[in-house]
Parts: structure tokens; C-alpha cells; sequence
């Protein structure tokens, strides 16, 4: 059998680029700022989505290779 496909897609999904982020703390999501490469970036179906249930910014398309991805908001405390 050629396993060559699914190898591709393995290497894809563990060395491929990063979409996600997860913050180290529970965030406000109207605060959440994102920057890559020191430019800001709207939230947006086409660019990032907050997702509060992993506390983590999810980017559509992955930043490019060595981009600098910058999140700033405001903590939530409990």
C-alpha cells in the first residue's frame, strides 16, 4: 500500500504552521488585540475568531513562516 498521502497530511497537521494561539489567561473577549508582524488584524470570519471554550485566538489562514503574532486583552478575573 502506498501510505504517502496520509503521511503528507500527518506531517501537515504536526510540523505545519500555527493557526491557534491559546492565551495564558481567561480573556475579555472585546479586548482581544491582534497584530502580526507589528500590523493590526480585525477579528473576522476571513482572518482570526476568538473561541472562548479553548481561550485561544484561531487564525483562517496561518500566519507565514517567522511572522511575529502579537495578542493583547484584558484578563478576566474571577
Amino acid at each position: 500500500k502506498n501510505f504517502s498521502s496520509t503521511l503528507n497530511k500527518i506531517g501537515a497537521v504536526t510540523f505545519g504552521l500555527k493557526k491557534q494561539f491559546i492565551l495564558s489567561r481567561p480573556a475579555d473577549p472585546t479586548s482581544i488585540k491582534v497584530k502580526v508582524n507589528g500590523n493590526s488584524v480585525s477579528q473576522g470570519a476571513n482572518t482570526w475568531q476568538y473561541l472562548q471554550n479553548d481561550n485561544s485566538v484561531f487564525f483562517k489562514t496561518a500566519p507565514k513562516a517567522g511572522a511575529v503574532v502579537e495578542v493583547s486583552y484584558k484578563a478576566v478575573c474571577f
